[in-house]
Protein backbone atom coordinates (compact mmCIF):
# COMPACT_ATOMS: atom_id res chain seq x y z
CA UNK A 1 0.00 0.00 0.00
CA UNK A 2 1.40 3.51 -0.97
CA UNK A 3 0.90 6.66 0.98
CA UNK A 4 0.67 10.31 -0.79
CA UNK A 5 1.21 12.12 2.22
CA UNK A 6 -2.04 13.39 2.31
CA UNK A 7 -5.29 11.40 2.96
CA UNK A 8 -4.71 8.31 0.07
CA UNK A 9 -3.63 5.27 0.17
CA UNK A 10 -3.25 2.83 -2.97
CA UNK A 11 -2.22 -0.66 -3.45
CA UNK A 12 0.33 -0.82 -5.96
CA UNK A 13 0.95 -4.72 -6.45
CA UNK A 14 -1.31 -7.57 -6.99
CA UNK A 15 -1.83 -9.68 -4.26
CA UNK A 16 0.96 -12.27 -3.41
CA UNK A 17 2.50 -10.80 -6.27
CA UNK A 18 0.30 -13.24 -8.49
CA UNK A 19 0.62 -15.74 -6.03
CA UNK A 20 -1.75 -16.45 -3.14
CA UNK A 21 0.86 -18.47 -0.68
CA UNK A 22 2.88 -15.28 -0.43
CA UNK A 23 1.43 -13.92 2.13
CA UNK A 24 3.68 -12.32 4.46
CA UNK A 25 5.87 -9.20 3.23
CA UNK A 26 8.43 -8.90 5.95
CA UNK A 27 11.35 -6.39 4.81
CA UNK A 28 11.17 -3.38 2.68
CA UNK A 29 13.91 -1.76 1.68
CA UNK A 30 15.04 1.30 -1.12
CA UNK A 31 18.42 0.24 -3.09
CA UNK A 32 19.64 1.79 -6.00
CA UNK A 33 15.84 4.19 -6.47
CA UNK A 34 13.99 1.38 -6.47
CA UNK A 35 11.81 -0.71 -3.73
CA UNK A 36 12.88 -3.72 -2.58
CA UNK A 37 10.31 -6.05 -0.78
CA UNK A 38 11.21 -9.41 0.48
CA UNK A 39 7.98 -12.26 1.01
CA UNK A 40 7.36 -15.56 2.19
CA UNK A 41 4.53 -18.08 2.73
CA UNK A 42 5.41 -17.94 6.63
CA UNK A 43 3.49 -20.59 8.30
CA UNK A 44 2.49 -22.25 5.27
CA UNK A 45 5.74 -23.21 4.42
CA UNK A 46 5.73 -26.61 6.85
CA UNK A 47 1.92 -27.36 6.08
CA UNK A 48 2.41 -27.62 1.98
CA UNK A 49 5.32 -29.05 0.25
CA UNK A 50 4.81 -27.20 -3.16
CA UNK A 51 4.54 -23.55 -1.62
CA UNK A 52 7.24 -20.97 -2.85
CA UNK A 53 9.86 -20.26 -0.32
CA UNK A 54 11.11 -16.70 0.25
CA UNK A 55 10.92 -14.47 -2.57
CA UNK A 56 12.47 -10.70 -3.10
CA UNK A 57 10.79 -8.05 -5.73
CA UNK A 58 11.56 -4.94 -7.21
CA UNK A 59 9.73 -2.30 -7.94
CA UNK A 60 10.92 0.53 -10.10
CA UNK A 61 7.97 3.04 -9.64
CA UNK A 62 5.65 1.17 -12.64
CA UNK A 63 6.29 -2.68 -12.93
CA UNK A 64 7.52 -5.10 -9.99
CA UNK A 65 9.81 -7.48 -11.08
CA UNK A 66 11.14 -11.10 -9.17
CA UNK A 67 14.55 -11.03 -8.47
CA UNK A 68 15.56 -14.09 -6.95
CA UNK A 69 14.95 -17.96 -7.36
CA UNK A 70 12.98 -19.59 -4.42
CA UNK A 71 14.65 -19.65 -1.64
CA UNK A 72 17.82 -18.84 -3.39
CA UNK A 73 17.67 -22.53 -4.16
CA UNK A 74 17.17 -23.90 -0.99
CA UNK A 75 13.80 -24.91 -0.09
CA UNK A 76 14.23 -24.76 3.73
CA UNK A 77 15.18 -20.96 3.12
CA UNK A 78 11.60 -20.11 4.11
CA UNK A 79 11.82 -16.31 5.33
CA UNK A 80 13.55 -13.40 4.19
CA UNK A 81 12.79 -10.79 7.26
CA UNK A 82 15.62 -8.19 6.79
CA UNK A 83 17.36 -6.29 4.44
CA UNK A 84 19.72 -3.57 4.20
CA UNK A 85 22.23 -1.59 2.00
CA UNK A 86 26.46 -1.68 2.74
CA UNK A 87 29.14 -0.29 0.47
CA UNK A 88 26.03 0.25 -2.67
CA UNK A 89 25.61 -3.46 -2.11
CA UNK A 90 21.72 -5.23 -0.96
CA UNK A 91 21.45 -7.86 1.24
CA UNK A 92 18.81 -10.15 2.48
CA UNK A 93 18.81 -11.96 5.91
CA UNK A 94 17.28 -15.69 5.21
CA UNK A 95 16.19 -18.10 7.75
CA UNK A 96 14.51 -21.02 8.21
CA UNK A 97 11.79 -20.72 11.13
CA UNK A 98 12.20 -24.48 12.26
CA UNK A 99 16.01 -24.13 12.38
CA UNK A 100 17.52 -26.75 10.44
CA UNK A 101 19.74 -25.03 8.26
CA UNK A 102 21.11 -21.73 10.40
CA UNK A 103 20.51 -18.58 9.07
CA UNK A 104 21.99 -16.83 6.07
CA UNK A 105 23.52 -13.22 4.85
CA UNK A 106 22.88 -13.08 0.46
CA UNK A 107 24.33 -9.66 -1.30
CA UNK A 108 22.24 -8.95 -4.71
CA UNK A 109 24.67 -8.93 -7.52
CA UNK A 110 21.75 -7.95 -9.99
CA UNK A 111 18.95 -9.24 -12.31
CA UNK A 112 18.28 -12.58 -10.50
CA UNK A 113 21.81 -13.36 -9.38
CA UNK A 114 22.97 -13.56 -5.36
CA UNK A 115 25.72 -14.35 -3.53
CA UNK A 116 25.77 -16.06 -0.14
CA UNK A 117 28.09 -13.88 2.09
CA UNK A 118 27.42 -16.17 5.43
CA UNK A 119 26.30 -18.99 6.16
CA UNK A 120 25.33 -19.95 10.12
CA UNK A 121 25.35 -24.03 10.15
CA UNK A 122 22.49 -25.42 12.23
CA UNK A 123 25.00 -27.17 14.84
CA UNK A 124 27.43 -24.56 15.74
CA UNK A 125 27.46 -21.81 18.06
CA UNK A 126 25.09 -19.78 16.18
CA UNK A 127 21.63 -21.46 16.40
CA UNK A 128 19.50 -18.95 15.70
CA UNK A 129 16.70 -19.12 13.34
CA UNK A 130 16.74 -15.69 10.69
CA UNK A 131 18.32 -12.49 10.96
CA UNK A 132 15.69 -9.98 12.70
CA UNK A 133 17.22 -6.63 10.88
CA UNK A 134 20.08 -5.38 9.34
CA UNK A 135 21.68 -1.63 9.43
CA UNK A 136 24.62 0.15 8.33
CA UNK A 137 26.33 2.44 11.17
CA UNK A 138 29.51 3.73 11.50
CA UNK A 139 31.12 1.84 8.10
CA UNK A 140 30.14 -1.25 9.18
CA UNK A 141 27.24 -3.54 8.80
CA UNK A 142 24.56 -4.74 11.68
CA UNK A 143 22.27 -7.80 11.67
CA UNK A 144 20.35 -8.81 14.87
CA UNK A 145 19.60 -12.51 14.92
CA UNK A 146 17.31 -14.03 17.80
CA UNK A 147 18.76 -17.12 19.53
CA UNK A 148 16.21 -19.12 21.66
CA UNK A 149 19.20 -20.62 23.66
CA UNK A 150 21.60 -18.09 24.94
CA UNK A 151 19.44 -14.63 23.82
CA UNK A 152 19.41 -12.07 20.99
CA UNK A 153 22.96 -11.41 19.26
CA UNK A 154 24.18 -8.61 17.19
CA UNK A 155 26.76 -9.44 14.49
CA UNK A 156 28.86 -7.18 12.97
CA UNK A 157 30.59 -7.50 9.26
CA UNK A 158 32.92 -4.70 7.63
CA UNK A 159 33.40 -5.92 4.41
CA UNK A 160 36.12 -7.12 4.61
CA UNK A 161 36.26 -10.31 7.55
CA UNK A 162 33.58 -13.18 7.43
CA UNK A 163 31.85 -12.51 10.56
CA UNK A 164 32.17 -10.97 14.23
CA UNK A 165 30.09 -10.31 17.57
CA UNK A 166 29.58 -7.27 18.83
Amino acid sequence: ICFDGGTHWSKVNESGFGDPMQAVSWSMVVYDSKLYVATSCDAMADILPTYNDAQVWCYDGAAWTRVNTDGFGDPKNDVINAMGVFQDKLYAGVGDPSGSIGWQVWRYEGGTTWTKVYNADYGDDDIVTQPDSMVTYNGKFYVSVGNAITGSEIWCYDGKIGRAHV
